[in-house]
């Protein structure tokens, strides 16, 4: 096979030397040789398609991770990623033209609204505060300490809005100015002075009475997330112990019922799917609409026993080697993460391997902290958990069973079985089962599809 160098290849495919070798770092374009004395790189001519491909889809601002992900699918398959990357790019590019054309008219003098600013009472209450001056790199650091304090659960909350924690600004907060910046919690009256004693650096106030202008910044719906009992920022009060489905869902009641909200719109994903379903069964009045997006729920699988058995060894791992080596053949088996690609799993147990430092590698670090509890504590409730389907078509709760065009078969059957069943929706989602992360804008375009339908 006739190979040609780099230069010569970055000519014809129109890709610079240099992006040749930054696809070759990360696995897109691997060189048909590479000179061991040297490095040289070599190609061949028929890696030129790919390389043009490559191209055109940086053109278009696919980000290289999803390119990854594109270049290993059929083409049909293929096709369907890049239209749902460009339907949520068109909704970005419609955000900003928004954004732009206030500014536009904000400098020519020209009074427009951006967003309807609704005012609100708020009554008199004791806050524990923190006043700090901190510049931009300073703040996350002093914001999850103060945060940190109350995620015990020690710490009551006041019912309603009025109980969310936020923050005054006192003034700019960047890479030259130090704000300073002020962390509250609103606290009950009652134990308020207790509190106070139990955190002497900060500062016990009573805000008076007042009116307060806000804005809703999501156009249609509050949208609330939460971490799971053990979880992130869930902090454990006692030992930790295997959690019942059950238990999830009064959980995830009562985080809205401490949130002020009586009922709401639940969507989930994998195992938070199995948790909306079985808040429809058990928490009907707390459910309008179940959206539940592939819950490995596969009981309902009238062929279950393969499927079932691949946990069952999942499960003997973790009792005989540990719970790494069980989450390693879970990526595996369930995941199908290809056992030749150590770097994904470093990439979960051990984020700051792989992430430069920013906000993704901060959600990674918060999240590989979960695994372990996830093996020991919650994967075989899920597995184990049966939804009763009788329980849910009675409660009157509209339930949409999704599954995503590229996720794998036994995740789509789970679903197919249970709308069958239920007689309810099926909604094909673009993307795998972890869509929701991965193309956020054109999975949510979907999402908002279904709920605007009656």
């Amino acid at each position: 096979m006739a190979l040609m160098g780099i230069g010569e290849f970055a000519r014809l495919s129109r890709v610079s030397a240099k992006a040749l070798r930054r696809y070759d770092e990360l696995g897109l374009l691997p060189p048909s040789r590479v000179d061991p004395g040297s490095g040289y790189r070599w190609y061949s001519a028929g890696q030129l398609d790919r390389a043009r491909l490559v191209a055109a889809l940086r053109q278009v601002g696919v980000p290289l991770a999803q390119i990854k992900i594109i270049l290993d699918l059929e083409p049909a398959a293929a096709a369907e990623q890049i239209d749902a990357y460009w339907t949520g790019a068109e909704a970005d590019h419609a955000a900003r033209r928004e954004l732009a054309c206030y500014l536009v008219d904000r400098l020519n003098g020209k009074r427009s609204v951006m967003y309807e600013v609704s005012v609100r009472e708020v009554p008199a209450r004791r806050l524990l505060s923190l006043l700090r001056y901190v510049h931009q790199a300073e703040f996350p650091a002093v914001a999850k300490d103060f945060f940190g304090r109350f995620t015990s659960g020690s710490v009551p909350l006041l019912a309603g809005i009025g109980g969310a924690p936020f923050m005054v600004y006192h003034g700019e907060v960047s890479e030259d100015s130090d704000g300073p910046v002020e962390w509250c919690r609103p606290v009950p009256d009652d134990v308020a002075a207790e509190l106070a004693a139990r955190f002497p650096d900060l500062t016990l106030r009573t805000e008076l009475e007042h009116e307060e202008a806000f804005v809703h910044l999501a156009s249609d719906y509050t949208v609330m997330t939460y971490d799971r009992r053990g979880n992130s920022r869930s902090a454990l009060r006692g030992a930790p112990a295997r959690i019942s489905m059950a238990e999830q869902s009064a959980d995830a009641a009562a985080v809205l019922r401490a949130c002020g909200f009586e009922s709401a719109i639940i969507f989930g994903n994998s195992g938070g799917a199995t948790i909306a379903l079985d808040l429809a069964a058990t928490h009907p009045q707390a459910t309008r609409t179940v959206v539940a997006h592939e819950p490995p729920v596969p009981r309902v699988l009238p062929d279950a026993g393969d499927y079932l058995a691949i946990y069952d060894e999942i499960e003997r791992a973790l009792q005989t080697q540990g719970w790494q080596a069980a989450f390693t053949l879970f990526q595996v088996r369930i995941g199908h993460m290809p056992p030749d690609r150590p770097e994904l799993m470093t990439a979960l147990l051990d984020p700051a391997q792989v992430f430069p430092p920013g906000p993704v590698l901060d959600v990674m670090q918060r999240v590989s902290g979960n695994w372990e509890y996830m093996m020991r504590y919650e994967m075989r409730s899920y597995i184990d958990y049966g939804p009763d389907l009788d329980q849910i078509a009675a409660s009157g709760v509209r339930v949409v069973l999704a599954a995503g065009a590229q996720s794998d078969e036994p995740s789509r059957r789970m679903c197919t079985v249970i709308a069958g069943q239920l007689d309810t929706e099926f909604a094909e989602f673009p993307g795998g089962h972890t869509a929701p992360m991965e193309i956020p804008q054109a999975f949510a375009a979907r999402l908002r599809s279904l709920l605007v339908c009656p």
